[in-house]
């Protein structure tokens, strides 16, 4: 096969070729169009649609009113972590205003998904691509209209991948912005406590993944380390501290043990004579809920629960506690139950958040007379069947350099590996405690995906057109013109 590597050397991402005039817009104003679109997007929403609720809203809606009232430690039983409802509070409990601040959110994320893909491409079409993408997902509609936390859970991790890619493409500065990476991701901890150990391990990936500097490595590695550990010490370990001062519990969230019974459940039967009490509480009224709900356990224990306290005098900090441990000793002893279960999860993690069951023609025809006779959105009745495609091609970004050694300077770039980090563990550590609905909780990293999967679509198909040699650096992840200035 014909050698396409280019002969000259390449152009800096984000900068023409030298002697190459600027096409198009200029950076600032493309961003300043994103931000236009969004803003009449989100203006469209905010007078179309209104608030949606659910079971958890008006408990983070209860906790927020205690907030504002200072009678938070009265009521709070662990269970949610502070951010979503601090920011209830400061919305004054009005859904209406956390509806408007969503949107407000998403703005911001838009620009920052622009950012961050045009930085890493060079190409301000992908992250014009990206932005729109994670805009006019449905999804993305849902959660901004629901008071719930994906939103805000989705504006941190955004914060903490722009911040981190610039960390790794700028050495120079990559101390200061480590520290707000890890402010951010630390933050997103405080809203969905699966992210707890995000931050230090975006840390250790920026030490691992950025450029050379002018100090040793040891000395270099450990500037980052402390600067970016100094958020996560402050806000994970010391809201776990305030959690073990109140329930005896080294935790960010007591739902923990809840949690991992939608996973144990069927097993408790089996728990040793010590924690019988517990046990079969929790197994009769699992069944009967098995039983009410067509054979599925999931949430089973939120049934369950009210009796559980009633008949062992527990607090809620406590009996999770307790099903804390007896979970992980059933887990152990049944991981040829266990281990499938996380790998369905896995799986269920990939589809649509919202249309995971549509994907088939019967749904497809109906979709097509939907938007022919104007009874439903051509987008809401498309959005699944695009949203596979892409998800695809994310994989191909993941997979494909190893065939293609083309396609790594862009796909296995840091700043690439950095976002393929962020998602992957996200879809990792969700499918070990939440079996069947985890495509929910891939909501705050969509708009990576996407943007992920509209970059491997454009090194594929230019790939494909035989044009590498003018899209591809021999060199990627080279400073564009925002981080060279900042490191000068």
């Amino acid at each position: 096969m014909k050698d396409l590597t280019p002969t000259q050397p390449a152009s800096t991402p984000g900068r023409p070729p030298a002697g190459e005039p600027t096409r198009g817009f200029a950076p600032r104003h493309t961003a300043a169009i994103v931000v236009f679109v969004a803003v009449v997007i989100s203006g469209v929403r905010w007078l179309k649609y209104a608030p949606i609720f659910s079971d958890d809203s008006w408990e983070y809606l209860k906790i927020g009113e205690a907030i504002a009232h200072g009678r938070f430690l009265a009521v709070d039983n662990g269970f949610r972590t502070p951010l979503f409802p601090l920011y209830l509070a400061l919305a004054g409990n009005r859904p209406r205003l956390v509806f408007a601040g969503h949107l407000a959110f998403g703005i911001v994320i838009c620009l920052l998904l622009y950012h961050i893909f045009r930085n890493l491409t060079g190409r301000s079409g992908m992250g014009i691509a990206a932005a729109m993408l994670y805009l006019l997902l449905p999804s993305t509609l849902y959660y901004q209209a629901s008071v719930l936390t994906e939103t805000l859970a989705a504006l941190c991790l955004a914060f903490g991948a722009y911040f981190t890619v610039r960390a790794i493409r700028a050495p120079a500065r990559a101390v200061r912005d480590v520290v707000l990476a890890s402010l951010a991701f630390s933050l997103a901890s405080l809203d969905r406590p699966e992210y707890q150990l995000l931050a230090p391990m975006m840390v250790c990936a920026v030490v691992l993944l950025r450029g050379k500097g002018d100090l040793p490595f040891l000395r270099r590695a450990g500037r980052v380390i402390l600067a970016g550990l100094a958020p996560w010490v402050l806000l994970i370990l010391g809201w776990s501290s305030v959690n073990y001062a109140r329930f005896g519990w080294f935790t960010l969230s007591t739902l923990t043990g809840y949690h991992l019974t939608q996973y144990s459940g069927p097993y408790l039967n089996e728990a040793p004579p010590a924690d019988k009490a517990v046990a079969n509480v929790f197994f009769q009224e699992e069944q009967a809920f098995v039983q009410a709900h067509h054979g599925r356990h999931i949430d089973a224990f939120w049934a369950a629960r009210p009796r559980l306290l009633a008949a062992t005098g527990l607090s809620d900090a406590q009996l999770s506690r307790d099903l804390l441990r007896i979970s992980l000793r059933l887990i152990v002893a049944h991981p040829r139950a266990y281990l499938p279960a996380v790998w369905w999860s896995w799986q269920v993690f990939w589809r649509p958040p919202l249309y995971s069951h549509g994907l088939n023609l019967p749904n497809l025809r109906r979709a097509f007379r939907g938007v022919f006779t104007g009874h439903m959105s051509w987008w809401d009745g498309f959005y699944a069947y695009l949203y596979v495609p892409l998800e695809l091609v994310y994989a191909a970004a993941l997979v494909g350099p190893f065939f293609r050694k083309r396609w790594r300077p862009i796909l296995w770039s840091p700043g690439m590996l950095s976002l393929d980090a962020i998602i992957l563990y996200t879809a990792i550590i969700t499918s070990f405690f939440e079996p069947e609905d985890n495509n929910r909780f891939k909501v705050p990293v969509e708009g990576l995906i996407l943007g992920m999967a509209v970059t491997a679509a454009w090194v594929i198909a230019s790939d494909w057109r035989g044009s590498r040699g003018k899209v591809m650096p021999r060199q990627g992840d080279a400073p564009g013109r925002e981080e060279a200035r900042e490191s000068r």
